[in-house]
C-alpha cells in the first residue's frame, strides 16, 4: 500500500506459514499471523476468485490522495487504487490493512 495524504508507504509479506515481515516508513519488522486469521486471509483470496481477476483496476478518475495496493498471491499480481477497488478485493484489503495495524502499528 502506498499513497494517501501522508505518502504512506507500507510493504508487508505473509508467508505460507505464517510468519509475516513488513515495513512502514522507516520501521520493520517481522510477526507471526495467527492460524486463524491465516486461515481467513485465505479464503477471502479463495473466495475473491483472486488468480482470475484483472491485473489492473485503476481510480476512474485521478486523485492525489488515494491509495495505491499491490497484491501478489499464488504467483499472481494485482494492482488497484482508491475508487478502482473491485468488490471481490474490499474484504481482502480490509484484512490486510487490519493486519498491518494489528501487528505492526505506526506509533
Amino acid at each position: 500500500r502506498t499513497g494517501g495524504i501522508a505518502g504512506m508507504y507500507d510493504r508487508l509479506v505473509i508467508f505460507d506459514n505464517g510468519q509475516a515481515v513488513y515495513s512502514r516508513g522507516n520501521k520493520s519488522g517481522e510477526f507471526t499471523v495467527p492460524s486463524d486469521q491465516l486461515s481467513e486471509l485465505q479464503t477471502l483470496l479463495v473466495n475473491a476468485d483472486f488468480l482470475s481477476l484483472a491485473p489492473s483496476y485503476p481510480a476512474p478518475s485521478p486523485g492525489a490522495d488515494y491509495f495505491q495496493y499491490t497484491i501478489t498471491y499464488r504467483e499472481k499480481t494485482v494492482s488497484t487504487e482508491t475508487g478502482g477497488v473491485p468488490d471481490a478485493l474490499v474484504a481482502v484489503i480490509g484484512r490486510l490493512d487490519a493486519l498491518l495495524a494489528d501487528y505492526a502499528p505506526l506509533s
